[in-house]
């Protein structure tokens, strides 16, 4: 279920609000389909962290013996990764 803004600002308070509610209005509900509060928060911390010294961060966790999950947070910036 996808949370509001408010609930995530409560959860993150380190976390710039009109991030938080950028993030909430840009992303589809596939998203949070995807991922609970918890893992939310933390993609909404390392978004925050970005800069222009630090432009990307990644995120690998170990789900299982043969999975992982790899996320990656960026600015949106044409021809970034190609």
């Amino acid at each position: 279920m996808k949370p509001t803004a408010k609930e995530l600002e409560r959860a993150c308070v380190s976390v710039d609000p009109e991030l938080i509610r950028h993030h909430v209005d840009r992303l589809g509900d596939d998203y949070f389909d995807t991922y609970d509060t918890d893992s939310i928060v933390l993609h909404l911390e390392a978004l925050e962290e970005l800069s222009d010294d630090a432009p990307v961060k990644v995120r690998i966790d170990r789900l299982s013996d043969t999975q992982v999950e790899c996320v990656v947070f960026a600015f949106d910036r044409p021809s970034m990764f190609s």
